[in-house]
C-alpha cells in the first residue's frame, strides 16, 4: 500500500491547477465482522445502505490524509490496532 499512497501523491503534486483532498479509512472484514482499525472501541460495524450514499459502514472513522507521511501513519497505526489487538 505505501507504493500505491506515493503514486497517488506524485500525481495530486504534479496536478498545480487542481485542489484535491484525500481522506482515509482503514477497517478490517473477519468473519462476518467489520472492525475499524482506527477506532478500536468498537467491536463490530454495521454496513448500511440509502439512495445517496450507497453502500457504507456506518460509524467508520475517516481521517484526512494532507501529505504521503499522514496515510503512512494512519497506516502504521492501523497495523499496530490490528496485530496488538488494541
Amino acid at each position: 500500500m505505501p507504493r500505491s499512497f506515493a503514486y497517488i501523491y506524485d500525481k495530486i503534486n504534479s496536478q498545480n491547477e487542481r485542489k484535491y483532498s484525500i481522506k482515509a479509512t482503514y477497517y478490517e472484514i473477519y468473519n462476518e465482522k467489520i472492525k475499524d482499525l482506527l477506532n478500536p472501541t468498537n467491536k463490530s460495524l454495521p454496513v448500511r445502505w440509502n439512495r445517496s450514499r450507497g453502500f457504507y459502514v456506518e460509524s467508520l472513522i475517516e481521517q484526512k490524509c494532507d501529505t504521503f507521511k499522514d496515510c503512512l501513519n494512519l497506516l502504521k497505526l492501523g497495523n499496530l490496532i490490528k496485530i496488538y489487538k488494541i
